[in-house]
């Protein structure tokens, strides 16, 4: 019987560890690929600001088109995060990364219809 998720908070992977190219894997062998990675800059006081942001979705399967982005541009991301608090994780490198979004969206191509999707941004 599938459990249906009371809250998305409730449900926030502990662990994201590098299975593959662009395939993480949480504490609970779910899959999340990296759908996205978004660089933005913004110039403050004569110094340039980059932010990094990585898009995240979990599901059993992924469409075809749904390719995570080249390799080059992964080279950024840690090879595992690890939940510190109820709003930040930290990369084995060191980096800490703000949770901007947890949420559940309805997906097409997967048959329980929904998939949960985080949004991380380097800080």
């Amino acid at each position: 019987m599938a459990h249906a998720l009371s809250s998305p908070q409730e449900s926030l992977p502990h662990i994201l560890t590098l299975r593959t190219h662009g395939i993480y894997e949480d504490e609970h062998h779910r899959l999340w690929v990296v759908l996205d990675l978004q660089a933005s800059h913004l110039s403050f006081s004569n110094r340039l600001l980059i932010y990094l942001t990585v898009y995240l979705q979990q599901g059993v399967a992924f469409p075809l088109e749904s390719t995570p982005p080249s390799p080059m541009n992964l080279n950024g991301l840690p090879r595992r995060w690890t939940l510190r608090t109820m709003g930040t994780y930290e990369g084995t490198d060191n980096t800490f990364w703000r949770l901007l979004g947890h949420s559940q969206a309805s997906v097409w191509y997967l048959k329980v219809g929904f998939a949960q999707q985080l949004i991380l941004m380097l800080i």
